[in-house]
């Protein structure tokens, strides 16, 4: 009796004995994985870096390429302006791509099987900065056509201005019929801009059925019927609940470059974040710009005989516009203006001034500032 209580007793101390061995080997190979998985993530967080330190750093050849780099499967990367400044994978405890140096525009969530990247110099009205842009293929970039045909040259514009190849699928021109009709089985976040026409509610119903993000932005004419994407525009933004159309915000524009970053983002804050950096930076070149200014101002009235009798009144005035921009900037940084609208009016005209000055100065065969 005593043996085979010893014998169960022995036997229950072996399937004891397994069942740990079993589940040390199990959190083992756990472990190993979970390790494998971060050094896999890492070694793509490291190429990702690389990547876009690679069109950041040589904006000369970069500027105006597509690029695009795998992510992993089932991953997707989070972008946080407002906070770390950084893009990170989601859920991920490893270091983001530090982005505090750069203006970037990307919806907050890229999700997908290619990250796209493009850039732009931002002018205003010379090179103040390069943009990053970011998507994925799994955003959709729709241009609704007016019912009237208003604004046709300037949509087919905007859309042969969007980067990505037709055969893509993730840029599409649609009539507002088209729009209603539509269904969604493929992209989580669809960016939909009206030219200067006012959304409805019933335009989105269908495409909302899967409620992917829903990013309505629409471009307001200059009250002439005149839309400039490399000049001043006025965006607004619309959000769609499942019901209701609400306009929830406007922003300010002053080229391309800023008209793009617009439209990749997610939101007005998030444009605001990133060009929040780019003001900074431009205030820097402007102080260049207008110390330049001033020296040829002073060579130029040093050496009368050599230029035309005009060239210093264009200098001067230059000079002028230089100041009134770093003033402007100086205080709209320093009170931490957030709805941009010192763009229209501070900034437009003055800008268009320092331009116009430039070519006559040009014309004259003067020295010019930029």
């Amino acid at each position: 009796m005593i043996n085979k209580k010893k014998g169960v007793l022995e036997a229950q101390f072996n399937w004891i004995f397994i069942v740990i061995v079993g589940v040390i080997i199990f959190l083992f190979f756990i472990n190993v994985v979970n390790k494998q998985r971060e050094t896999s993530d890492q070694s793509i967080i490291n190429d990702l870096k690389n990547h876009l330190d690679s069109i950041v750093k040589g904006s000369a050849i970069s500027v105006g390429t597509l690029y695009t780099i795998n992510l992993p499967p089932k991953q997707a990367l989070v972008k946080d302006c407002m906070v770390e400044d950084e893009v990170k994978f989601k859920d991920s405890r490893l270091d983001g791509i530090d982005m505090s140096q750069n203006s970037f525009f990307s919806p907050e969530l890229l999700e997908g099987n290619d990250l796209i990247t493009y850039s732009l110099y931002f002018k205003a009205p010379y090179i103040v900065s390069q943009f990053l842009y970011m998507t994925t293929d799994n955003v959709l970039f729709l241009l609704v056509e007016n019912d009237d045909g208003s604004f046709a040259s300037d949509l087919i514009y905007l859309y042969e201005k969007l980067p990505f190849k037709e055969e893509d699928y993730i840029k599409a021109i649609v009539t507002t019929a088209e729009l209603i009709g539509s269904s969604n089985n493929n992209y989580y976040n669809i960016h939909i801009i009206f030219f200067n026409q006012v959304p409805e509610s019933s335009y989105f119903y269908n495409i909302y059925q899967n409620e992917p993000r829903l990013v309505i932005y629409n471009i307001v004419d200059d009250g002439n019927g005149i839309i400039d994407f490399d000049g001043y525009n006025i965006i607004e933004k619309y959000d769609y609940d499942g019901t209701t159309v609400t306009l929830t915000g406007t922003t300010h524009t002053l080229d391309l470059a800023s008209f793009m970053a617009v439209i990749f983002s997610d939101s007005i804050e998030e444009y605001v974040c990133g060009m929040k950096k780019a003001l900074l930076r431009y205030q820097n070149i402007n102080t260049i710009y207008t110390e330049k200014t001033r020296r040829l101002s002073s060579y130029v009235d040093n050496n009368p005989t050599i230029y035309h009798s005009e060239c210093i009144d264009f200098l001067n005035d230059s000079i002028d516009y230089f100041e009134e921009i770093g003033n402007s900037l100086q205080i709209q940084i320093r009170n931490g203006n957030t709805d941009l609208s010192f763009f229209d009016t501070e900034l437009k005209s003055t800008i268009l001034n320092i331009k116009n000055n430039n070519l006559e100065l040009g014309d004259l065969s003067c020295p010019v500032p930029y």
